[in-house]
């Protein structure tokens, strides 16, 4: 019979192996997102806020999301790690500052799915898909910042149900520092010139609905 020592230095020895796995190893769960073949958009019911710096100056923007809608693929299931949704009429940000007007266009994101506990969802924005263009309220050039990095905004899903009343499933909690860099150009020599800049997302307030626009009594779920 083992002595105590020499079972927690078995006990160590396992711990310690257990640590040295590779992160694959580390294997994420199966996801499968229904109703396959469905078109899915995305609404926010709170707002994003979103700080653009250019090389003369920056700005608070207070931003809804727009539009975006995504199609449930039919090979809806992944059996190690999430399914992801492509956009084929792409999301917008309309947004509002103080001393600005000011849009936000891409042009090729994707809603990646990941069941849970907690299940995951992350709006991805590829490198050069994301345009911030700027007017100042008093008149004069705008500014256009075009993203050279990709953007990833990752939030928690909850999943909705169908009866006995509808409601939809949503994607919220994101995080604070969800930075993108932007090349800007522009000739408004008090607000941007060309030169580089970035933007930072902050989506603590923010909601984003999922709807079945194929069938809209049902509901977009994310299950194993």
């Amino acid at each position: 019979m083992k002595s105590s020592s020499a079972r927690r230095i078995a006990l160590g020895g396992a711990l310690v192996a257990a640590l040295a796995l590779p992160s694959s190893a580390l294997a994420l769960s199966s996801t499968t997102v229904y109703p396959a073949g469905d078109d899915a958009t995305l609404a926010s019911t709170g707002t994003f806020s979103i700080t653009a710096v250019t090389n003369r100056q920056g700005w608070l923007l207070t931003c809804s999301l727009a539009g975006g809608m995504g199609t449930v693929p039919a090979s809806n299931h992944n059996p190690a790690g999430p399914v992801s949704v492509d956009f084929s009429i792409q999301p917008s940000f309309s947004c509002t500052a103080s001393t600005a007007t000011a849009t936000i266009t891409v042009s090729g994101a994707s809603l990646g799915l990941q069941y849970g506990p907690p299940s995951t969802g992350s709006i991805t924005i590829p490198t050069g898909d994301l345009v911030v263009t700027t007017t100042p309220t008093g008149g004069g050039a705008s500014c256009v910042g075009t993203s050279t990095s990709a953007l990833s905004i990752p939030g928690t899903w909850s999943n909705g149900f169908a009866l006995p009343t509808l409601l939809n499933s949503t994607l919220s909690a994101f995080g604070r520092t969800n930075s993108v860099n932007l090349t800007w150009t522009g000739s408004n020599p008090s607000t941007c010139t060309a030169g580089v800049g970035a933007a930072v997302v902050d989506g603590t307030a923010a909601v984003v609905s999922a709807r079945d626009a194929t069938n809209p009594s049902n509901v977009v779920l994310v299950g194993p």
